[in-house]
């Protein structure tokens, strides 16, 4: 699988929810590992997204590094966890 750009990103862009509540979204399913990626999950206010760290260009995978992308992901849990 993977997860494709559909447009150019710039760093710091938003590229799409991976959470929504505690369920994962494509974005959060199918985006693959890189020990150099182009995105990273961040808490937001809108939950938890992924955001360009480097620019993509449209067609590029989006990757993520796992590890940190599991951190956050936690941390997100929790957070949504606690305001309910």
């Amino acid at each position: 699988m993977g997860v494709f750009a559909n447009k150019d990103f710039e760093p710091g862009d938003r590229i799409g929810a991976t959470r929504i509540g505690t369920m994962r979204t494509p974005i959060g399913r199918f985006t693959n590992h890189s020990a150099a990626p182009n995105c990273e999950f961040r808490i937001s206010d809108r939950g938890l997204d992924a955001f360009a760290i480097r620019p993509i260009n449209k067609g590029q995978e989006i990757t993520v590094c796992y590890r940190l992308a599991r951190k956050v992901s936690i941390e997100a849990i929790r957070f949504l966890e606690n305001q309910s």
